[in-house]
């Protein structure tokens, strides 16, 4: 399909799953097709409240929060949009010292380039 590209940044509508906040500079695991690479929350911009479907700027999300996270990725992955193939746009997001899923997400598009330099 046309879209797909080697990513090392992407925006990611995820469902966050874990009872540990997700919060900027949170490293964690990607897991996309069989691959798993490091990677950072460099960003986590809006949360979706379920109630009204209105989003809202944000900075955590909760456990079962549904929002918009920023990722970098240590290495390039091939992946597009999951509207385009959900296979190469969806990504589940693992702690790395537990080995626990933390969330499951949806690529969006491809990540912003960060307004400073990432750690």
């Amino acid at each position: 399909p046309e879209g797909i590209a080697l990513e090392r940044r992407l925006t990611v509508e995820v469902c966050w799953l874990s009872a540990t906040p997700a919060r900027a500079g949170q490293r964690v695991l990607v897991k996309h097709q069989s691959r798993r690479v490091s990677a950072q929350i460099v960003a986590i911009t809006k949360r979706l409240d379920v109630v009204t479907g209105t989003t809202n700027p944000t900075d955590v999300l909760q456990q079962n929060d549904l929002g918009t996270v920023e990722l970098v990725l240590g290495d390039p992955i091939l992946a597009t949009t999951y509207l385009t193939d959900r296979s190469l746009g969806s990504v589940l997001l693992i702690d790395p010292s537990e080995a626990d899923t933390v969330g499951a997400g949806m690529i969006v598009g491809p990540g912003q380039e960060p307004a400073h330099a990432i750690d």
